[in-house]
């Protein structure tokens, strides 16, 4: 048993909120609340609020374009009042041609176009979220250079703009616009994960016009283009993973009609091309892992316009190309191959091409560049229905037009255990037992195991499986503190992988064992860490403890935990049981932990006061499990053997034991380089400590990077250092475990740090006594820097200094003599860099 107690060193701005802001040390956190299309009423103030006290989608991504930071807007599968999570965007501009396709998010589409650093939409539940669109607009726009993740959520219904038709002034038609789900600007980054892209399209091209006698041209108009990616259109020069995802049913608008010539030997417009990329268009890097393309089609292209008084008829249009897949081939001024894009472990098949006008295929139904396949790269355990030229599909399943693979794919199927839809693959299915298992595919689209039973199958659906299990364990309660601001309950994830809150409730019981207030969870947790449901004062806290509560008979307003005898406990099974049918003893399968309270100390170990339910042995936990919570400003936690004790209130850090055989005071990550990661701890003090092993949590799983050997037995401070180096720009997330020389581990919180390639500036010693000298390394000559000192809650107590400085070491005093001990943040500015660096003062 151990109690690690790290200090974090973060590495966004920080930024609160009484309402929607998860924890103080981390991301913007902004949880939805509302189904409704409307817009934040402050942008910039940290809060989702329309106006009315809810947070919908659109005011979150308001919220999200006015703060620089990193933010993650949370998505529930089912909104508060168990209200499904369907998100439609109606919003339509009063001069709907003209406004509804603005960029500014106020209309049709989600523009994630402002100032946030990163911005991930983070799909909750079981079934997750799904985002559709009312008037004709697609659903997500990502602006150029934009960081952007999207996980668990089903896109479905986006229709990008048609293209404008000429008129008798100016004959040429425009295209229709590209992206029907999802279009990701140039040079982006984003990720995509267990997802769904159904039934999106692009609109055809414009109609040609015929010249007006009053001016002087004579040909034509030419025809628009259809849209190119039906589903998703990825930018030039843009980053995009695509992981665990369903891209089905999508498809591409047709070419728009030329216009006839006008006058003397005058010849018709040019017909327009198809839309390509029926499932995905890609003009950047594009990586697909995991995944199912299938059923996508493309847009028909279409004759010239017809020739007058002796002129040529037009040329013919194209039909699009790349049923699942088309690499970008078109710059206007020619062929050329700008797009890339590497599968593994994916289906595609089942695609189809455009039409040309002499009614044959256009090449490429399933995968198509422009070079003869090499724009894609090496690939593996692949399944492509009809190959037609792509090379590098190296260990794959290939088809031909001759002897075209059939998936087996029986329906893109939805389910209440279903993360999203996904396309089902039958029993004949040649995808069974054909793939691969890498560490990002640990479980489908849906949320199920793999591989089951053999080897992983092929593509986002693993056949014959079961949904995968969770394991989340009650391990701090705060319920009836002398202090008003103090109660909160705390849940672990000690399984494998990550938990949807939302498909939990958190009950709380009075003293005569019936449940007296209940509320879901919203978010996502990931292995080893921690879900804080507190007060708005509370620090490090992920859920209001009012948020979607039904009742307060165990007390009122935030003090929902007030009674003096109860029990909290955590079920799973989500927002269908809320309020409904619990009692101390009942829903024992679906229970997953609890623990019991008393406000006297005679309880622990000893028989219930007279006239006091025995809710231990009416939750057959066996006499004596009750722990005292007296009202002191003491919570009851909860060590990793199950023992129950209690200690002094730490939400958002591991308690796991009162024997310390290791004492950890400080774990933090920093960035030491523009591609460099220093990793450092200390402890206090070790018994029997073997070492550490350093993890990276890694598409939600934590992947082991190397051991450190600990100092076995130890009475005085010691100090770890590990750097890591050649690391890629973004967030990165470590924790220890700590090892015992019997085999016992203990993780760590976790900590993050954010690689910009700027630098970074370091901050020294940590922690500190009440005057401390602070020692910040500059990376560039011309850096300026602000350096700010706030107080636990976010609120600036001075500026330490606001200038110029020269490279090299300086140092400046941090004079903290008139603060009492706690917790403090330094944060610094550094251009348009923002990081915060928490400080502990002895």
């Amino acid at each position: 048993m151990k109690q690690l107690l790290p200090t974090l060193l973060l590495a966004a701005t920080f930024l609160l909120s009484t309402t929607t802001v998860s924890a103080q040390n981390g991301p913007l956190r902004l949880v939805v609340t509302s189904g409704a299309d409307t817009r934040d009423v402050n942008p910039g103030d940290a809060v989702c609020d329309d106006g009315s006290g809810d947070c919908t989608l659109r005011a979150a991504v308001d919220e999200a374009n006015a703060n620089g930071g990193e933010v993650i807007i949370v998505l529930p599968g089912r909104l508060p009042g168990g209200n499904v999570g369907t998100y439609t965007l109606s919003r339509v501009a009063p001069n709907v041609a003209a406004n509804t396709y603005e960029d500014n998010n106020a209309y049709g589409d989600l523009d994630l176009t402002g100032m946030f650093s990163s911005l991930w939409i983070q799909g909750t539940g079981t079934p997750g979220p799904t985002i559709t669109s009312s008037p004709n607009d697609r659903i997500l726009d990502v602006g150029s250079g934009k960081q952007v993740k999207l996980t668990r959520v089903a896109i479905t219904g986006g229709t990008a703009k048609a293209g404008d038709n000429g008129s008798s002034t100016n004959p040429d038609a425009t295209n229709g616009g590209n992206g029907g789900g999802l279009r990701i600007g140039d040079g982006a980054n984003v990720t995509i994960d267990q997802a769904a892209f159904t039934g999106n399209f692009t609109q055809s091209g414009g109609n040609g016009a015929t010249p007006a006698s009053s001016i002087p041209r004579v040909t034509g108009g030419d025809a628009g283009n259809g849209g190119d990616g039906g589903a998703i259109y990825i930018g030039t020069g843009a980053n995009v993973t695509i992981n665990r995802t369903t891209i089905a049913g999508n498809g591409t608008g047709d070419a728009g009609s030329a216009g006839s010539g006008q006058g003397q030997n005058a010849d018709g417009g040019a017909g327009g091309d198809g839309g390509n990329g029926g499932g995905i268009y890609n003009k950047g890097t594009l990586t697909v892992t995991n995944s199912t393309i299938f059923n996508n089609t493309l847009g028909g292209g279409k004759n010239g316009g017809p020739g007058v008084n002796g002129g040529a008829q037009g040329a013919a249009g194209l039909g699009g190309s790349g049923g699942g897949i088309a690499n970008a081939q078109d710059t206007g001024s020619g062929v050329t191959d700008q797009g890339s894009a590497s599968l593994t472990n994916s289906i595609v098949a089942g695609n189809s091409s455009g039409q040309s006008p002499a009614s044959t295929p256009e090449p490429g139904p399933d995968l198509f560049d422009a070079s003869n396949g090499s724009t894609f790269g090496l690939s593996s355990n692949n399944l492509i229905g009809n190959n037609d030229g792509v090379t590098n599909l190296t260990g794959s399943l290939v088809g031909t037009a001759a002897n075209v693979i059939d998936a087996v794919i029986t329906g893109i199927n939805s389910g209440s255990d279903f993360a999203v839809p996904a396309a089902v693959i039958g029993s004949g299915s040649p995808a069974i037992n054909a793939g691969t298992s890498t560490t990002s595919n640990n479980y489908d689209a849906r949320g199920y195991e793999r591989p089951f039973g053999g080897a992983a199958d092929i593509g986002a659906y693993e056949a014959n499986s079961r949904p995968i299990t969770t394991t989340l364990k009650l391990v701090e309660i705060d319920v009836n503190s002398s202090q008003s601001d103090d109660e909160f309950v705390e849940i672990k994830n000690t399984g494998n992988f990550a938990a949807q809150m939302d498909d939990h409730v958190l009950v709380g019981f009075g003293s005569d064992g019936t449940s007296c207030v209940a509320f879901n969870l919203y978010g996502e947790l990931q292995p080893g860490e921690l879900f804080t449901v507190g007060e708005s004062a509370i620090m490090n806290k992920n859920h209001n403890i009012t948020l979607d509560a039904t009742s307060a008979t165990c007390g009122g307003g935030d003090n929902l935990f007030a009674d003096d005898n109860g029990a909290v406990a955590l079920y799973n099974g989500g927002t269908a049981n809320i309020g409904t049918g619990f009692a101390a003893g009942s829903k024992s399968a679906e229970r997953e932990d609890v623990i019991v309270y008393d406000n006297t100390n005679n309880v622990r170990g000893g028989t219930p006061a007279s006239g006091r339910m025995d809710l231990c042995g009416a939750f057959g936990l066996g006499s004596g499990c009750a722990a005292s919570d007296p009202g002191d400003g003491a919570s009851i936690q909860v060590d990793a053997g199950g023992n129950v004790y209690t200690g002094t209130p730490s939400p958002g850090v591991n308690n796991n034991g009162q024997a310390l055989p290791v004492e950890l005071v400080t774990f933090g990550a920093q960035a030491t380089a523009s591609d460099e990661i220093t990793l450092t701890w200390t402890t206090l003090t070790e018994r029997q400590n073997a070492g550490f092993a350093v993890e990276r949590l890694v598409d939600g799983n934590w992947e082991e990077l190397t051991w450190i050997a600990g100092a076995g037995d130890s009475e005085t401070a010691t100090d770890y250092r590990h750097v890591l180096r050649r690391q890629a720009a973004g967030i990165h997330t470590f924790r220890l475990q700590q090892e015992d020389y019997d085999g016992t581990r203990t993780a760590s919180d976790a900590v993050s740090v954010r690689l910009t390639g700027t630098g970074s500036v370091g901050l020294s010693p940590n922690p500190t006594s009440n005057a401390s000298v602070l020692t910040l390394e500059l990376p560039t000559a011309e850096a300026r820097l602000t350096v700010s000192l706030l107080d636990a809650f976010g609120r600036q107590l001075y500026t330490v200094h606001d200038g110029a400085m020269d490279a090299g070491l300086r140092t400046l005093d941090l004079d903290l003599s008139a603060y009492s001990a706690g917790l403090y943040y330094v944060k610094i500015q550094q251009r348009d860099e923002v990081s915060v660096q928490a400080l502990q003062r002895h």
